[in-house]
């Protein structure tokens, strides 16, 4: 699986399978999961400028470039990195910001972080009110997108597209562009399909990556656990795979692109053997009723999924 790449509607290819990054933070932390996921055979990493670790992923990607008992060139590799809410004005400043701590001449894919514009400080860190929720600005989708084509056009990304975008804004920008977005990031899994969207990236040619495919969120306490869900449980067992490696299996046989994030070498091992799956065991994941979003940001604004 971890070979398997789909198609982009700009001809480009992206694995099918990355390693997330998201609340990877610590060095070491870092180049073990790189390390032990580029040994298995990944090829993708996803990163973004607020995670706070590109600098470290670029100190491990320049080692292990370097590194000949690894044999793998920087073509080899699939590097995503995502543009931060501050950056809207000045976009190429974000890339060039991304590209100097990745220590990497181009991105293979960069996106939009979020349908959603923050007041920044002097150093483009999110300024923020006396309740500490951040200062949020008018968004505009089609001039953000028309610096993004910019990048595309001077050699500093691949390919461009959007995370956390809703049809609204991708319709705007799908109005207004040169270079159609090649992918939306959303949160997506048996608890939040998201089905109209889906159907809208599908329509358009848009390629669907799921982030937070096995329940990631801030609420541990009260949030549903996916992964313990009692029908998911049984058709892991009865297929003798863990419920991580079901709910990703589900994903990329509707030709989903997944990022699932581990620091376990073991877990980074299990969440790249996948399965096909049967239709009949599609139709009863489909079937889930429980509904739950765990990546939700109420500061961030009532459009921050529009």
């Amino acid at each position: 699986m971890l070979q398997k790449k789909v198609k982009l509607n700009n001809g480009k290819e992206i694995p099918i399978i990355g390693l997330g990054t998201w609340r990877i933070n610590g060095k070491e932390y870092i180049r073990n999961s790189i390390t032990s996921a580029l040994e298995i055979g990944y090829r993708h990493i996803d990163t973004a400028w607020v995670y706070e670790n590109e600098q470290d992923i670029g100190i491990i990607l320049s080692d292990i470039l370097q590194n000949k008992k690894f044999n793998i060139k920087r073509e080899d590799l699939f590097i995503t990195s995502k543009l931060w809410n501050t950056f809207h004005h000045n976009v190429k400043e974000g890339v060039i910001q991304t590209l100097r701590n990745l220590k990497l001449e181009y991105l293979d894919l960069y996106l939009v972080h979020w349908p959603v514009s923050f007041k920044s400080k002097n150093n483009y860190e999110t300024d923020r009110d006396k309740d500490g929720n951040p200062i949020l600005l008018d968004f505009d989708p089609v001039s953000v997108w028309k610096q993004m084509e910019e990048l595309v056009e001077s050699g500093l990304t691949k390919s461009i597209g959007v995370a956390n975008f809703g049809t609204q804004n991708l319709t705007k920008i799908l109005e207004n562009c040169r270079i159609k977005p090649v992918i939306n990031q959303f949160e997506l899994h048996p608890y939040l399909k998201q089905t109209d969207l889906q159907n809208f990236c599908t329509n358009h040619n848009i390629q669907i990556q799921s982030y937070s495919s096995l329940g990631s969120s801030d609420n541990e306490n009260t949030a549903p656990n996916l992964k313990e869900d009692p029908l998911l449980s049984k058709l892991a067992q009865n297929r003798n795979i863990t419920t991580s490696q079901l709910i990703l299996s589900y994903l990329t046989h509707k030709n989903i692109c997944v990022i699932p994030k581990s620091t376990n070498p073991t877990h980074i091992h299990q969440n790249s053997q996948l399965i096909p799956l049967t239709d009949q065991e599609v139709q009863q994941i489909e079937s889930i009723k429980t509904e739950y979003r765990y990546v939700d940001l109420p500061s961030f604004g009532k459009d921050r999924f529009k």
